[in-house]
């Protein structure tokens, strides 16, 4: 992720000038949506790095070719083995639709740089596919069909889950575009922006899966913007969003102490319960260490609110600060009982017990972690919505009465529970 950082602001330091690039990493770690995704184990870190090295390459395309090159086919490269096809699409279609667009795009230069890109990526394009396609044809024909794009239009849940994810890149980067309105076609720092995100939109609301995680990569290119369009926010306009920033973490971190504490000491009462109903234990957890580096977490904030008059520049400053605090509390002093709470072992262990075949599971309403976690703890590898006419098992995440998918009167109920906390069941039918 600090290479993902770094490619941000190396990005706006050479689209903007030296003193943007920090600007841009602060806004692009202080974004929402990010900080929710990226301390997951999951390939989209990797694919966010690789895309982040194609960004930049293509920044670079008028000034370093020959880097520029290199950056951009390792992107292509690393981004094609962590994320599949969909973040590759997206790039290749911005360094088409560059060109097209834009005259300042057309030089030999810059198809020089594409040409290298495409010899320095070959290797990380060609050899996985390859190797899949000779040791396992049936393996890789299966990965060919699972592409499924452009057969869906999710233009609607992208756009409408960005306006929090992308907080507060999202509108600083719009008033951006509105303050720059009558230059931004004409200068390459808002034209490479502007179409990698349209790019990433397309490609990805093409996709048939709806994943938040698909959103990250739509915080580089505003991330971009933003940076740059910050100086000109009116000076009220970033006073309120400073302010809001710390009334915001500041209500966050006092209600994280207060949890706690109530954990701790069975003080408030209701707060107490409240705990008890969201961590589905009454364990308390005490830790001097653990202590100490709240306390100087909450130290941070409070000498970051204080410290500093307030500036354009600040406001975003805070903000990430206060955020990267809030999560850093959150997880110091609230971890043992989210893993608690989070933990699905004695979920898929006790549906272990009734699963005699372990050569297929097919399921419904199961996202890829839970099929991953069940992978790790039972050592079977389930299919998400598969072909059910050759499989025996059938996992379903139940979300109201009448959710389940059409079945004959072959599929008999064989398992039923549900994760603590959690009012929706899961059901396991098995088909004779």
């Amino acid at each position: 992720m600090g290479l993902t950082i770094l490619m941000v602001g190396m990005v706006n330091r050479e689209l903007w000038g030296i003193g943007f690039g920090r600007q841009a990493a602060l806004i692009f770690i202080g974004s929402v949506g990010l900080i929710l995704n990226v301390h997951t184990l999951m390939p989209g870190i990797a694919t966010l790095t690789g895309l982040a090295m194609g960004f930049y390459g293509l920044a670079l395309s008028k000034r370093r070719p020959f880097r520029s090159a290199i950056l951009l086919g390792v992107g292509l490269g690393l981004s094609f083995l962590s994320g599949g096809v969909i973040p590759v699409l997206s790039l290749v279609l911005s360094t088409l639709l560059l060109p097209a667009f834009f005259e300042i795009w057309r030089t030999r230069r810059y198809g020089l740089v594409l040409s290298l890109s495409l010899f320095v990526s070959l290797p990380f394009l060609m050899v996985w596919p390859v190797l899949l396609w000779w040791f396992q044809h049936d393996l890789f024909l299966t990965w060919v069909n699972s592409f499924h794009l452009f057969q869906t239009q999710n233009y609607i849940f992208y756009i409408k889950n960005l306006s929090w994810f992308a907080w507060p890149a999202l509108p600083l980067a719009a008033w951006g575009l509105w303050k720059f309105k009558h230059k931004m076609w004409s200068q390459a720092k808002f034209q490479l922006p502007i179409i990698f995100f349209i790019s990433t939109l397309i490609i990805t609301a093409s996709y048939a899966k709806t994943n938040q995680a698909l959103l990250m990569p739509f915080l580089i290119p505003l991330s971009t913007i933003a940076a740059g369009s910050i100086e000109t926010l009116r000076r009220g306009a970033a006073s309120a969003l400073n302010w809001f920033g710390i009334i915001l973490f500041s209500t966050i971190l006092f209600l994280i102490w207060l949890g706690w504490s109530a954990m701790l000491t069975g003080f408030p009462q209701k707060t107490y319960e409240r705990m008890q109903f969201l961590a589905q234990t009454n364990e308390s957890h005490f830790n001097i260490f653990i202590l100490i580096i709240a306390i100087l977490l909450t130290a941070i904030w409070i000498f970051s609110m204080v410290k500093v008059r307030i500036t354009n520049r600040s406001c975003t400053t805070n903000w990430s600060v206060g955020l990267t605090v809030s999560w850093a509390l959150l997880m110091a002093l609230w971890l043992p009982w989210i893993n608690h709470k989070k933990d699905f072992s004695p979920l898929f262990l006790s549906m272990e017990k009734v699963i005699q075949d372990k050569t297929c599971l097919t399921t419904h309403n199961i996202n890829d972690a839970q099929i991953d976690l069940i992978d790790y703890y039972l050592n079977i590898k389930a299919t998400r919505e598969g072909d059910r006419s050759n499989c025996h098992y059938l996992l379903i995440y139940q979300l109201h009465k009448k959710d389940l998918p059409p079945m004959s009167e072959n599929w008999k109920l064989v398992w039923n529970e549900k994760q603590p906390g959690d009012k929706n069941n899961y059901k396991l039918f098995y088909k004779e």
